[in-house]
C-alpha cells in the first residue's frame, strides 16, 4: 500500500489555522536541530545549556540566551549586567 502523501517522509503535523502577516507576532518554534533544544532556540539565561550558570560566568551568555527584558538576544541588550 502507498504512503498518503506520496512517499518520502511524512508531512509536518498541521499547526492551525494560518496566521495573516501583523495579525500576531508571538513566536512560534517549527523545528530543531541537535540533541537539546535549548541549544537552538532562543532560551533565558539561567536555562542555558551552552554556558551553564555557575558563579562567576553569570554575564556569558551563548549566541541563543535571550533578554526578555529588551525582548532581543543578550548580545543586543545594551544593559545585560544588570537584566
Amino acid at each position: 500500500p502507498g504512503k498518503p502523501w506520496g512517499g518520502g517522509p511524512p508531512p509536518p503535523p498541521h499547526a492551525g489555522p494560518a496566521v495573516v502577516d501583523g495579525e500576531d507576532d508571538d513566536l512560534e518554534f517549527v523545528g530543531r536541530t541537535g540533541a537539546n533544544a535549548l541549544s537552538d532556540f532562543p532560551h533565558s539565561r539561567e536555562n542555558c545549556v551552552v554556558v551553564p550558570w555557575t558563579e562567576g560566568r553569570e554575564q556569558e551568555a551563548c549566541p541563543q540566551c535571550y533578554c526578555y527584558v529588551c525582548d532581543d538576544r543578550a548580545s543586543a541588550c545594551p544593559l545585560w549586567e544588570q537584566h
